[in-house]
């Protein structure tokens, strides 16, 4: 018998301003969870809303002036309301926001503080679970972050007070899952055997393996490797062999997390470079300027939709097919991009596939 499977879709609190992009534009017929991002940790250690005037303030059409939630919180209510079969999670952390985990996982009261707000967090604004995206223990992440050699076994006590304090509530069942990192040193310093009997599931964060902070173009999220990858100082013969989501989801199962916990992240965006102008391999693994392309919010960052709209016509599209992903070309602007082919049939092929593999 299989599983239903499990789609989770990460909703940004901030896609409300610019992108002008609303909980009632999540296609939730196609999804079975949601993970709002983000929640911040207070300095006294516990949850904390993340943006108070997205999350719980700003007014939406059918709002009444004094009721005591508005915002995304009280949009993604109202959704699940239309999609019974919907669960929300609130994602704790995240990139810019995971600087005190370290400090809210050192000692038990520290974890019982935090777990408690955690609880009575989602309790009052209708959250069914809590994501926590470390980014990431013992090393890495912000250089603001606090880190300690300890944090990959603390990280287990966290979730296991999580877990126990989720648990000790008796009206309902509420989810605990984990966005991880990819590579081999975020994995290396976690102890995923010892988190896996506390999580539902993990949320692993197989996209960002290239991007503009490298000199040469390569795939935002290559399903395997490609053994025509450029190998250099710069990019050691490690990245080509590890920076994959093949190459991800088998050290996850190689440490024994079963694969029915495992998630694989796909990015609804694409990665560029400008300055390719060596097309061998049709810009792959090619060297780059310094200086990124014009991208949709950010240089070198391209939303999906931007692409569909003003790439893909008319860039050339090419795909690899040992990295069994598309990317785009234009030799004459000298601009190369990543991408993953978005909600696509092809894209569904392709996750059954690596699935099947796990």
């Amino acid at each position: 018998m299989v599983a239903s499977p499990i789609i989770v879709a990460y909703f940004v609190a901030w896609s409300i301003y610019r992108r002008s992009y609303f909980v009632n534009d999540i296609p939730a017929e196609k999804i079975t969870h949601i993970n709002y991002a983000f929640a911040n940790i207070s300095s006294d250690g516990r949850i904390a809303i993340g943006d108070p005037w997205a999350d719980i303030k700003k007014p939406f059409q059918g709002d009444i002036g004094n009721q005591s939630l508005q915002g995304n919180f009280n949009q993604l209510i109202k959704l699940k309301e239309k999609y019974p079969h919907l669960r929300t999670l609130i994602s704790v952390g995240g990139g810019t926001r995971s600087g005190k985990f370290s400090d809210i996982a050192v000692s038990d009261r520290s974890r019982s503080i935090f777990a408690a707000s955690c609880v009575e967090f989602i309790q009052k604004y209708g959250f069914d679970g809590i994501d926590i995206d470390w980014e990431y223990p013992v090393s890495g992440g912000l250089p603001a972050n606090s880190r300690r050699p300890e944090d990959k076994q603390n990280y287990v006590f966290l979730l296991k007070e999580l877990r126990h304090q989720l648990d000790a509530v008796s009206d309902k069942n509420y989810l605990l899952t984990a966005a991880a990192g990819a590579t081999t040193r975020t994995i290396s310093n976690m102890d995923l055997p010892g988190m896996i009997p506390y999580l539902d599931w993990i949320n692993v964060m197989t996209y960002d393996f290239h991007g503009g902070w490298r000199a040469t173009t390569g795939h935002n999220a290559p399903l395997y490797k490609n053994d025509g990858e450029a190998v250099s100082d710069i990019a050691p013969s490690f990245i080509k062999s590890k920076y994959n989501c093949d190459a991800a989801i088998q050290a996850y199962l190689a440490v024994g997390v079963p694969s029915k916990k495992i998630l694989l992240g796909l990015p609804l965006y694409g990665r560029g470079w400008q300055g390719v102008t060596n097309i061998d391999q049709d810009g792959f693994s090619q060297s780059a300027s310094s200086q990124l392309p014009t991208g949709t919010w950010e240089n070198g960052v391209f939303d999906y939709d931007h692409l569909k709209k003003s790439y893909i016509p008319s860039y050339n599209r090419y795909w690899d097919n040992e990295s069994k992903v598309p990317f785009l070309y234009n030799p004459l602007t000298a601009i190369w991009i990543s991408y993953v082919l978005a909600m696509s049939s092809l894209e569904r092929r392709i996750s059954i596939c690596l699935f099947e593999t796990i």
